[in-house]
C-alpha cells in the first residue's frame, strides 16, 4: 500500500516538505554618514562621507579595506578604525605619474584590486587607463590617457594600449591581471611582460559580453559581471593563456528582473548586476544592483538573496540584512571569518553583512513527530534554535546535506535537509549513525558552528505524525481517504499510519534517498499496534516508498471495536510512540 490522495499529501508536507533557508546576516553600516560629500580622513570611519563609492577589495594580510570613492576621484582605505586617502587628491583628471599617489588626478575611480605583494591597482575609469601604486608611487600600467578612449594594442605593451571606460581589475595568483574593459565589451589581460591581448568578449575568445563592469576568480573558474546581459557568466575551466575554455552562465537568464530565489541559478533573474565576489569555499556574491539587493550563490548551485528587499533606500541597520533597503549596490568583498563588506553606492556608505552565529536550543534536537528527544537512524529529525537561516526552496531528491550554506553534521557525519528556517531544521538521521549511547549535533551556517548538542540514540524511536488535533495521520483502505470523526475507519479495514523513526530496513536505505515504489523496504524491528485497549494486527511496517525517512504501519481495525475515537498506540523495539487518536465507526 502506498500513499495516494491530495489531502494526505498535504498535510504530510505540512510536516515534512517546505523551504530550505540560507544563511543569516545582521548588516551594520561600517563607514560613512550617508551624506555625499569628502571628510573624515584620519578619523572615524563611521563619520566620514563618500561620494559614490564603488568597488572594494580586502587585503586578506592586514583586513584593511581599499575603496573606489568615485565621484571624489580618490581611493581611501579603511584600517582597523582609522579611514584614510591612498591615491588621488580629489580633483577629476589625469596627472601625477610616477610621484606619490595622494597628490595624483583620477577620474572617477570604479575599481581597485590587490596583488600578493600588497601593491593596488586601480581601474581609473574616465580616464580609461589603469594605475599601479606600489609603494605610495602611482604609475599607469594600461591604457593611454593620451588617446580617445577606443580598443587598440592588443599584442603590445598594455601602457600604449586604447581602454574604453575599464571598470574593474582583477590579479591573478601568477601576477597577471585582468582588465573589465567595459566600454568596449571585452575582459582583456595584461601578461607578466607588460603584453596586453584580449581575453573574452568576441567570438573568437569566448563569446559576447556585454558592459562587463568586475571580475572575480576561484580556482581554475574566473566569474564575470555582465552586467547589460543581466547575468553572471562562467569561465571554465580558466586558464592564463585562455585555452580550452568555455563562457556560460552561472547565474541570471539573461532577462532583466528578479526572480528565482531557492531555485539554480540559471534560472533566476538578475537586474544589472554590476559586483561580484567569492569567498574561500567557493560561494559567489552578486551585488544584484538595479534590483537593491544582495545574492548568494552556494556551492550547490542555488541562488538566494541575503541582503536588501529589494527597492531603494537607506534602512535596516542592526537587523537582519534581508529586512534592509539599499541603494544601487556595487562592490563586494568577503572576509575569511564570512563578513560581507558591500559599498551602498547611492547610499554613500559602506556595510557589513556579518553571519548570524547558530544557536542549538538545549534539547533541541527531537524526533520531527513526536518531539521526544530519542532518535534513530533513518527517521526524520528536527532542530530548534535560532541563526540557522533565510528563504530558498530545496524541493528536490536525492535530499541535499547543505542548502545555501547550511549543513546539520550528526557524530561529524553531514545529514540530508529537507527543512530549514531560522529557527528550525528538519533533516534526516543519517543512516549509519549508532544504536546505543548519545551522538553529536552541529548545525553549521557557512563556516561558522553552533554549539554542540548530545541527543541520546537507539534503535528505533517512533514518532507518528499528527495533526493539530492530535489525530494521527492515518489513511483508510481501500480509498486512501484521511481518516477523522467525519471519516472514520469501518471496524476490520485496514488503516495506514504515518511515522518516522521505525528503525533499521531490510533491504538497506541510502541517506536522503527516497524509498523506492518498486521494492518494498520492511522494518526488520517487532512492530506491534494497539487501538484503544484492543491489540491489533500489524500487517507491515516500513518506509513509505517515494519520501524520506518516512514510514508506514499497516493496521488491521478490530472487529470488535464500537464507533468512536480511540488512542492509537504504536510499539517498535520495545519504543511507544507519542499518542494520536483514530476515528473507527
Amino acid at each position: 500500500m502506498t500513499i495516494r490522495g491530495l489531502s494526505l499529501e498535504v498535510c504530510l508536507c505540512a510536516c515534512l516538505c517546505a523551504s530550505a533557508w540560507g544563511q543569516q546576516y545582521t548588516i551594520t553600516t561600517i563607514a560613512g554618514n550617508g551624506a555625499a560629500g569628502f571628510a573624515g580622513d584620519g578619523g572615524d570611519p563611521k563619520v566620514a562621507q563618500f561620494s559614490s563609492p564603488t568597488g572594494l577589495a580586502l587585503d586578506p594580510k592586514t583586513g584593511n579595506l581599499y575603496i573606489a570613492d568615485s565621484a571624489n576621484h580618490r581611493i581611501r582605505m579603511i584600517s582597523g578604525s582609522t579611514i584614510s586617502t591612498v591615491a588621488g587628491n580629489g580633483t577629476a583628471g589625469f596627472a601625477g605619474d610616477k610621484a606619490a599617489a595622494t597628490s595624483a588626478n583620477l577620474n572617477t575611480p570604479s575599481g581597485v584590486a590587490l596583488d600578493s605583494s600588497g601593491n593596488f591597482y586601480i581601474a581609473d575609469s574616465l580616464n580609461s587607463v589603469i594605475r599601479k601604486v606600489t609603494g605610495g608611487t602611482i604609475t599607469t600600467v594600461a591604457g593611454d590617457y593620451t588617446q580617445f578612449p577606443g580598443d587598440q594594442g592588443d599584442g603590445g605593451q598594455a601602457n600604449v594600449a586604447v581602454l574604453n571606460n575599464p571598470t574593474s581589475v582583477m590579479v591573478d595568483p601568477a601576477g597577471n591581471y585582468y582588465i573589465a574593459d567595459s566600454g568596449n565589451n571585452r575582459i582583456r589581460k595584461v601578461d607578466t611582460t607588460g603584453t596586453i591581448n584580449a581575453y573574452l568578449g568576441t567570438l573568437a575568445t569566448g563569446g559576447r559580453l556585454r558592459n562587463p563592469y568586475a571580475l572575480a576568480l576561484f580556482g581554475n573558474v574566473l566569474y564575470i559581471a555582465d552586467t547589460s546581459n543581466n547575468r553572471i557568466a562562467k569561465y571554465a575551466p580558466y586558464t592564463a593563456n585562455n585555452v580550452a575554455a568555455d563562457l556560460t552562465n552561472f547565474a541570471g537568464n539573461l532577462t532583466a528582473g528578479f526572480a528565482g530565489d531557492g531555485n539554480t541559478a540559471t534560472l533566476s533573474q538578475l537586474n544589472k548586476p554590476v559586483g561580484i565576489a567569492v569567498d574561500s569555499a567557493g560561494n559567489v556574491y552578486i551585488a544584484d544592483s538595479n534590483n537593491g539587493r544582495i545574492r548568494k550563490v552556494g556551492t550547490d548551485g542555488i541562488i538566494t538573496t541575503i541582503a536588501g528587499k529589494g527597492g531603494s533606500g537607506y534602512s535596516g541597520d542592526g537587523g537582519p540584512a534581508t529586512s534592509a533597503v539599499l541603494s544601487f549596490p556595487r562592490g563586494i568583498a568577503v572576509a575569511a571569518n564570512g563578513t560581507v563588506y558591500i559599498a551602498d553606492t547611492n547610499n554613500h556608505v559602506i556595510r557589513a553583512l556579518v553571519p548570524t552565529v547558530p544557536t542549538i536550543n538545549s534539547g533541541g534536537v527531537v524526533n520531527a513527530a513526536s518531539f521526544t528527544a530519542r532518535i534513530s537512524p533513518g527517521e526524520l529529525a528536527s532542530v530548534f534554535g535560532n541563526g540557522f537561516g533565510i528563504s530558498t526552496v530545496q524541493p528536490d531528491v536525492p535530499l541535499p546535506t547543505i542548502a545555501a550554506g547550511v549543513t546539520v553534521s550528526v557524530n561529524g557525519k553531514a545529514a540530508p535537509i529537507l527543512y530549514l528556517t531560522p529557527g528550525q531544521i528538519n533533516f534526516q538521521v543519517p543512516w549509519s549513525t549508532p544504536t546505543t549511547g548519545s551522538v553529536n549535533v552541529v548545525v553549521s551556517a557557512g563556516s561558522i558552528n553552533s554549539n554542540t548538542i548530545a541527543v541520546p540514540v537507539g534503535t528505533a524511536a517512533p514518532g507518528v505524525f499528527t495533526l493539530p488535533t492530535g489525530a494521527a495521520i492515518v489513511q483508510n483502505f481501500p480509498d486512501y481517504s484521511l481518516n477523522d470523526p467525519g471519516n472514520p475507519a469501518k471496524a476490520g479495514s485496514t488503516i495506514i499510519a504515518y511515522l518516522t523513526g521505525s528503525g533499521p530496513v531490510s533491504p538497506a536505505a541510502n541517506d536522503g534517498v527516497p524509498a523506492p515504489s518498486s521494492t518494498v523496504t520492511t522494518a526488520t524491528a517487532v512492530a506491534t499496534a494497539k487501538i484503544g485497549s484492543a491489540d491489533a494486527v500489524v500487517s507491515f511496517t516500513g518506509l513509505t516508498p517515494s519520501f524520506v525517512g518516512l514510514a508506514q504501519m499497516n493496521i488491521v481495525v478490530p472487529a470488535t471495536l464500537a464507533p468512536g475515537v480511540y488512542p492509537l498506540v504504536i510499539t517498535i523495539d520495545g519504543q511507544t510512540a507519542n499518542s494520536a487518536t483514530i476515528a473507527v465507526k
